[in-house]
């Protein structure tokens, strides 16, 4: 199946007076790529309502002074029909023009600020989840709000749609994997938080970069907890694959059919008398079911049953 390519040229300023450490601009540059290959196709894709199949990212050369990496943004779409219907969004009214890559033919957009935003606005959401998840636990669960950001509020107005339908795309798409969006954010802004005072600008134009603000602010790592939810189910017949009356802590394993398929740990809620479940193959029981979100599958998968209450018959 034939591919249709799209170079779009983007470039990364560390407003730094100091020389930058070249694994610092290494890591700041793979983590670009993960936000351009992870993120970008689907938030472009539902900004535009065109579809971007996938996304690369490709080095063009550097600068120096503050420094300057040069990078092209490789979109891959399944027709033409598909490309034509990003560029209508994209090209600002015809005014960003095509050049050629020389021995490529593939054509290049130059100057597509409203690609620009939705990079920019990627990473400062990212940054934003990196800050909430360093500081202590809130009483109620704290929102992620970038509506106020430059990259937001000039990206809307390149799509002619309001800040906040904007701020929502780009929070949901970051949502699918809110600790690799953290994770990239932190490696681009490293490099700017070496220095007082220096940022990071997303594009020729200073007035898309990161605030200062948000420089200081981001974490030098971010470790997320894994995502987990208990579910409480009355009454369950819960089926004993195994157990230890020497520990309460091991060697026990359940599953309820239908709804834990696999064995799981079991886990006894004080009060509970160990001595009612041993040598029992099923018993009834309110239990809570703790799932957990996995890398690995995207999903929430159940790691363990409590049970809280045995029900005799």
């Amino acid at each position: 199946m034939s591919e249709f390519v799209l170079l779009v040229e983007h470039s990364v300023k560390y407003t730094n007076k100091q020389p930058l450490a070249v694994q610092d601009v290494i890591d700041s540059l793979s983590a670009l790529e993960k936000v351009s290959v992870h993120f970008l196709p689907e938030a472009l894709s539902q900004l535009t309502g065109a579809g971007v199949m996938s996304a690369e990212l490709l080095i063009e050369g550097f600068q120096h002074g503050s420094f300057i990496e040069d990078t092209l943004v490789k979109l891959i779409f399944k027709n033409k029909e598909e490309m034509d219907k990003f560029l209508d969004k994209v090209r600002e009214g015809g005014r960003n023009v095509y050049r050629n890559l020389p021995g490529n033919g593939s054509p290049v957009l130059k100057g597509a600020v409203a690609v620009t935003c939705v990079i920019g606005a990627l990473v400062t959401a990212g940054a934003g989840w990196a800050i909430i998840n360093k500081s202590p636990p809130a009483p109620s669960p704290v929102s992620l709000s970038i509506t106020d950001s430059s990259f937001v509020i000039i990206g809307a107005e390149s799509y002619a749609i309001s800040p906040e339908k904007f701020a929502d795309v780009i929070e949901k798409v970051g949502s699918t994997d809110k600790k690799k969006l953290a994770q990239a954010a932190v490696k681009i802004i490293a490099p700017a938080k070496k220095e007082d005072g220096a940022t990071v600008v997303m594009s020729q134009d200073d007035k898309l970069a990161i605030p200062i603000e948000t420089v200081k602010n981001t974490p030098d790592a971010v470790e997320f907890e894994p995502f987990e939810i208990d579910e409480p189910h009355p009454d369950a017949d819960v089926e004993i694959r195994a157990t230890d009356l020497d520990s309460l802590n091991r060697g026990w394993a359940a599953i309820i059919r239908g709804l834990v398929d696999r064995r799981v740990k079991l886990v006894l809620d004080e009060g509970v008398d160990p001595q009612s479940l041993a040598g029992k193959f099923k018993v009834r029981a309110d239990v809570i079911v703790k799932f957990r979100m996995s890398a690995k599958t995207k999903k929430m998968e159940p790691v363990s049953i409590t049970v809280q209450r045995i029900i005799e018959d």
